[in-house]
Order: structure tokens, then sequence, then C-alpha cells
């Protein structure tokens, strides 16, 4: 027979800071763009688990899918539970990564070999031509000032030459930085920010944006760890798309602090 204790004790607190919430109402009340999840620590007697309310239950339906997907190799939180918009998933234990410190390129490595996995497709350009992506996030970023007609002409023409023919799709960890890793007491890293997590993405561009955002960590080094992936040959243009889309998405959420402007000038010297 089973038999209830007299009492469970349920918790919950925010986890997002308050600096950080603050932030994003601020953003919204100033016309930004800004994130709709909330995110909390719920811990139900012993069970400690993150619970994730995003915008849609697309969203949280397709980040539990790539969870499930996961689930043998131990990458990533172990999924729990899913009810319309909302996820619960494993709370992870760990140490902070230092960003300060050289960075894991094994660790990374063996975190996006799994990934790079799970859930592999390809696709022509013709179906879906990821260079005008770039372009209309080049548009923006001219039309906003954040860089110049010539600037943008050079990048658009890289985009036309660098985009494949083929590119491969599947799972990635979009925002792979310091912050959004954990280290177990085994040593091996694992992802925590589930929200980052995307399906059907192109793969690689996780990897081009841990080694264009990581101090310290080099491009060459990453790709060697990986074991030359079969995204290599089009590195250029990952990087290209990642710093378009992210130096688009900063001026939208008014991180003007973040924006790079020699990060794109220097993608648009190289030959």
């Amino acid at each position: 027979m089973c038999y209830l204790p007299a009492v469970i004790r349920y918790r919950r607190r925010r986890l997002e800071p308050f600096a950080q919430r603050l932030k994003r109402l601020r953003a919204r009340v100033r016309g930004g763009l800004a994130k709709q999840q909330t995110v909390h620590l719920v811990q139900i007697g012993d069970l400690r688990a993150k619970r994730v309310a995003f915008a849609h239950a697309s969203q949280a339906a397709s980040v539990e899918h790539a969870l499930e997907t996961l689930r043998e190799c131990g990458i990533a939180p172990q999924p729990i539970a899913r009810y319309a918009n909302e996820l619960w998933v494993e709370f992870v234990e760990g140490t902070p990564l230092d960003s300060s410190a050289p960075p894991p390129v094994e660790g990374l490595a063996r975190v996006f070999q799994h990934l790079y996995r799970t859930d592999v497709g390809e696709l022509a350009r013709e179906d879906r031509d990821f260079a005008r992506e770039v372009l209309r996030d080049l548009h923006v970023l001219r039309v906003a000032g954040v860089i110049d007609q010539e600037t943008c002409a050079r990048l658009e023409r890289r985009a036309e030459t660098w985009c494949p023919a083929r590119v491969f799709t599947g799972c990635d960890y979009v925002d792979a930085r310091p912050g959004n890793f954990l280290r177990t007491a085994e040593g091996r890293l694992r992802i925590i920010d589930v929200e980052s997590l995307v399906s059907g993405e192109l793969i690689g561009t996780g990897a081009a944006r841990a080694w264009l955002r990581w101090p310290g960590l080099e491009r060459e080094g990453l790709l060697a760890a990986l074991g030359v992936p079969r995204f290599a040959d089009y590195a250029d243009f990952l990087e290209l798309r990642f710093a378009a889309r992210w130096t688009k998405r900063c001026l939208l959420q008014r991180k003007l602090q973040l924006i790079e402007p020699g990060l794109l000038r220097g993608l648009a010297t190289l030959e």
C-alpha cells in the first residue's frame, strides 16, 4: 500500500532576478522587444523542478520534444511534465562556470556533438533560403543606423555568396554562454536554459554563438574538438547569420550596450 505523509510541502520562488524582470518591464513600456516567459523554482517535498511558462503552448511542446530526444545522453534537464504552455523540468545542480577561466572546449564539444546528432535533417537552399533571412536582418540594421550603406552592401554580397546550396538542420542550443551551463560533480557540462533549446535550427548556430561571444574561445579550436563537423564548410555563413540576428535582437530589446559594430564590420572585410 501507498501512504501519503500528513503534509507535503509546496514551495515556489521566481528564478529571474528582480532587476532582470524590471528591465523587461521597462523595455515593454518603452516599446522594446521583451521575453514573455516566466521561470520558477518549485519544490514539492524533496522534488525540485524548474517551471517555465512560455508565451505559447507550441514553444513548450517544441522544447519538450527536444528534451525527450536528449534524455539518454544527460546533457540537458530531464522533462517532468507539460501542461498547455507550461513545462516542468529537472532542476539541475552544479557549479556555475567562470567566464574569466579558460573555456571548457572539450566539454562544450561533447554537448554540441550530442545536439548535432539529434533529429538531423537536410535542406536545399530552394526549400529554405537562409540568406534571405540574413538580408532581412541587415536591412533592419541599415535603416536603424547600426551599419552604413557600404557595410550593408558588402554583407549582403557575403550572405549570398556564403550561403550553401544544402544545409543541415536539427537540435541546437542557441544561447551557449558561460551563464547557461553548470558543471556537475563528475565534471560534465549540462545545459540549464531550456528555453534556448531549438528544434529544426540550422546546425552550428549555437557553436557559432559560442566561439563569437565566449571569452577566449576560438573557432578553430572548437571545430577541431568537434571533429570537423559537417557545417565547418559554411562556418563563415553561420557567423554572419548569428551576428546579424544577434545585433538586431539587441537593437529591438534596447540592449544597445551589447551591440558590437566591429563584429559586422569585420565580417564585411573578409574575402
